[in-house]
């Protein structure tokens, strides 16, 4: 995959991933990035409305994730317009809350 190269939402692509959150930064309330770290390594997390496969939970799961918190994503991988060698990103269309930081 190119940097930038548009990526297919399909089954077939799909991923997934566990980890701790990082980091969080909101662009809007319907494009989140989350920074998770796993076994050794971290990649960007892109929540984008458009393509998440449930709507109505896309606010909600959203609304009460923190950084500290360990999530499940399902996604699709690839390279932001702007990677670098060691960037790994990825675009979710479900996110699963596994732990919660309090």
């Amino acid at each position: 995959m190119q940097n930038g190269e548009q990526v297919e939402i399909s089954g077939a692509n799909l991923v997934r991933i566990a980890g701790r959150i990082t980091f969080r930064r909101d662009t809007s309330n319907k494009l989140i990035f989350y920074s998770v770290r796993g076994v050794g390594s971290e990649i960007q997390v892109m929540a984008n409305f458009k393509f998440y496969e449930d709507k109505e939970d896309f606010p909600k799961i959203n609304e009460i994730l923190r950084r500290g918190d360990v999530i499940g994503i399902i996604g699709v991988a690839g390279m932001p317009p702007s990677a670098t060698l060691h960037s790994h990103f990825l675009v979710t269309r479900k996110k699963e809350l596994y732990s919660v930081i309090t």
